[in-house]
């Protein structure tokens, strides 16, 4: 039983670990995205790929440890931690705990990027619209309230040289 507690006390330590440098590589992914530099940002992606990758090999032995823990599939850390002796009780507790603070924190990095990532996308589409002229069509009404069609197309200001 302590060789067991030991080897989850290893993988819960490359878990806090891993989800460390996987925050580390988001806030540079982040200021990457700030300082719109493409190409690092794409070797992050490659790192965080790398780094997410090796979190779920970790996650799938600590997940298999604690089965062997609890001698049943649904268990979980808070359940082996029930089971434990005080230092290592507390000790699963404050490996929880600073998981569960690393992931809240990477969750508010990823919503930071996904409304950057979103507002660069809208400033692109707006400069898209703006140099092809795209047509403003719609309805408009007189001063006797009656629609009219909008007769005047925009015309694009890119040069089309193929015509």
């Amino acid at each position: 039983m302590q060789q067991t507690m030991n080897e989850l006390m290893t993988a819960l330590d490359r878990l806090v670990g891993l989800h460390t440098e996987l925050l580390e590589v988001e806030q540079k992914k982040l200021s990457a995205i700030i300082d719109q530099d493409w190409v690092g940002l794409e070797q992050l992606l490659l790192k965080s790929r790398e780094t997410l990758s090796e979190i779920g090999c970790v996650e799938t032995q600590r997940m298999g440890i604690v089965e062997r823990i609890c001698e049943r599939e649904d268990a979980t850390l808070s359940d082996v931690e029930k089971k434990a002796s005080g230092r290592v009780g507390r000790e699963l507790r404050n490996y929880g705990e600073r998981l569960a603070n690393l992931i809240a924190q990477q969750k508010s990095m990823n919503e930071r990027m996904e409304n950057l990532l979103k507002s660069s996308l809208e400033i692109v589409n707006f400069s898209l619209a703006l140099l092809s002229g795209s047509e403003a069509e719609g309805k408009t009404y007189a001063k006797d309230g009656q629609e009219s069609g909008n007769e005047e197309k925009c015309t694009p200001l890119v040069f089309d040289i193929k015509a």
